[in-house]
């Protein structure tokens, strides 16, 4: 779905910054975000694609 936030959110996550006035995304860009959790890190590698049905091929979530 276009415009509903999804840019908005990561910058949230890995910037520590929400930006209500953030432009579309054209294409995708990529992020990454290294987490501690007790005593091991957990790196995220997050794309954010615009929410175009063509995109949504680069959608996946792992356990």
């Amino acid at each position: 779905d276009t415009g509903v936030g999804k840019s908005s959110i990561v910058c949230r996550f890995v910037q520590d910054h929400f930006d209500h006035n953030i432009s579309p995304t054209i294409g995708a860009s990529f992020m990454t975000k290294t987490v501690p959790c007790g005593n091991e890190l957990h790196k995220f590698l997050i794309w954010d694609t615009a929410g175009q049905e063509r995109l949504r091929k680069f959608s996946l979530a792992r356990d």
